[in-house]
């Protein structure tokens, strides 16, 4: 399994990512949790792989919209709106893996132009 990137860069910050124990995870009520003041993410590191990548990606997917500047009726809409496109896109990685092989592809290409 490839480690986990210590930061991700969402627009112009740069977010910490830090696991935490299951423990802490659960006093904290969270598999996932962003702050955008300090511009770090928590994450429950004793997820399954799949469970961690999608909340990571339903964090980041936060940072996205708020660096973005979306807003939503509340924050029961905003959660809504991320779980479904952090699933959403979570399943569509996981079922098409020719579809990922072309974007790394696609990626690669990028940093050559």
């Amino acid at each position: 399994m490839k480690t986990i990137p210590s930061k991700i860069k969402i627009g112009y910050q740069t977010y910490k990512l830090e696991g935490v124990d299951k423990g802490m995870a659960e006093q904290l009520g969270i598999c996932g949790q962003i702050d955008y003041n300090k511009e770090h993410i928590l994450y429950n590191q004793e997820l399954k792989p799949l469970e961690l990548f999608n909340t990571i990606l339903h964090e980041c997917l936060h940072g996205i919209f708020q660096y973005h500047g979306t807003n939503f009726k509340n924050s029961k809409h905003e959660e809504d709106i991320v779980n479904t496109v952090a699933n959403g896109l979570t399943t569509l990685l996981v079922d098409n893996p020719k579809f990922i092989a072309y974007l790394k592809h696609a990626l690669k290409e990028t940093e050559n132009d």
